[in-house]
């Protein structure tokens, strides 16, 4: 229906028109200040998702998407797991 994700719409609210608002009213400077600080907390944010992934497995990543399946328990599972009506 949109043609961005919502993930990128917000990419270029916070890197793109805040950083422009910032400069506008408070100069150049501020601007680029700004977009520094940005890239600092998103990159600690990233980090710390990393590090507390193990103990906290609800945060969930990228990888999760395709997690790794074992090909011998998958087709176990088509044996005597799966119900035709259910699936």
């Amino acid at each position: 229906m949109f043609p961005h994700s919502q993930k990128q719409v917000g990419l270029i609210a916070v890197f793109i028109l805040l950083p422009l608002a910032a400069t506008c009213m408070f100069g150049i400077a501020c601007g680029l200040v700004f977009v520094v600080i940005l890239i600092v907390l998103e990159l600690a944010a990233c980090s710390l998702v990393k590090a507390s992934r193990k103990r906290f497995p609800w945060l969930i990543t990228p990888d999760d998407f395709y997690p790794p399946i074992d090909q011998s328990s998958l087709e176990k599972f088509g044996e005597f797991g799966l119900d035709n009506e259910l699936g």
